[in-house]
C-alpha cells in the first residue's frame, strides 16, 4: 500500500497523528472489504468526513459533525468543528471526483472543490476558531487499464496531487490488487487536501 502525509505551516503540525490515523482507517476498510469487494472513498462527502472524524476522535481528539448553525444570517450545516492538541477548528469539505485519472490534468476541478469549500468556511459562525477546507480527492479510471497503466496512472495522478495548493495532505492508494470495479471504474486511491483559511 502507497500512502504519504505532507504538512507544511506549522499551525497544521496538530493534523499529523490525525492524517496518520485517518490513513490506517482506510487501509483497514480496504483489508475488512476486500471479499465485498468495497472502498470508502467510494461513498460520498458524508461519509469521508465521518472517516475524517473518527481518525479524529481515535487520536485523542473530538469531532461534532453536520451541526445547524447560522451562516451569514441564514441557517445552514457546518460540516465539521473539531478539536486536536491544543487546536479548535471549524471546516467544510467538498468531495471531488476525478475521472480518466493519469490521462487528464485534475487541477481545475480541485481548485473549484477548493472555492466552493472555502466560499462555505468563510459563512460559518468560527466564535474564534481556525476554519478550513477540505477536499476529498477521488480519482477513477477505467477497468480495462493494465496493471503497468494503474501504477503509471497513480503516479502521475500524485504528482498533480503534490502541486495543489494546501497546508496539508494526504493520500493513500493500495494497489491494484485491492480494487473493485464499480459500473466498469476503478477507484483507486483517496487524497485529502486541508487548506487554512483567513
Amino acid at each position: 500500500m502507497r500512502s504519504n502525509i505532507h504538512i507544511k505551516p506549522k499551525s497544521l503540525k496538530c493534523l499529523r497523528p490525525v492524517l496518520d490515523k485517518w490513513i490506517k482507517l482506510n487501509q483497514f476498510f480496504v483489508r475488512q472489504w476486500k471479499d465485498v469487494p468495497d472502498v470508502p472513498w467510494w461513498y460520498n462527502e458524508r461519509a469521508s468526513v465521518g472517516l475524517l472524524a473518527a481518525a479524529l476522535w481515535k487520536t485523542g481528539g473530538y469531532a461534532f459533525e453536520e451541526y445547524s448553525t447560522k451562516k451569514k444570517g441564514k441557517v445552514g450545516r457546518v460540516d465539521l468543528e473539531f478539536g486536536t492538541g491544543n487546536e479548535v477548528f471549524v471546516a467544510e469539505a467538498k468531495q471531488c471526483w476525478i475521472r480518466n485519472m493519469g490521462k487528464t490534468d485534475p487541477t481545475n476541478r480541485i481548485k473549484q472543490s477548493f472555492k466552493a469549500a472555502t466560499e462555505d468556511v468563510k459563512r460559518c459562525n468560527t466564535m474564534g476558531m481556525g476554519k478550513l477546507a477540505i477536499v476529498f480527492g477521488v480519482p477513477s479510471m477505467n477497468e480495462a487499464d493494465s496493471d503497468l497503466a494503474f501504477r503509471e496512472n497513480v503516479a502521475h495522478f500524485l504528482d498533480y496531487a503534490n502541486e495543489v495548493d494546501a497546508g496539508a495532505m494526504a493520500w493513500v492508494f493500495p494497489g491494484s490488487k485491492c480494487q473493485p470495479t464499480i459500473g466498469g471504474k476503478i477507484y483507486p486511491g483517496v487524497v485529502v487536501w486541508i487548506k487554512e483559511v483567513a
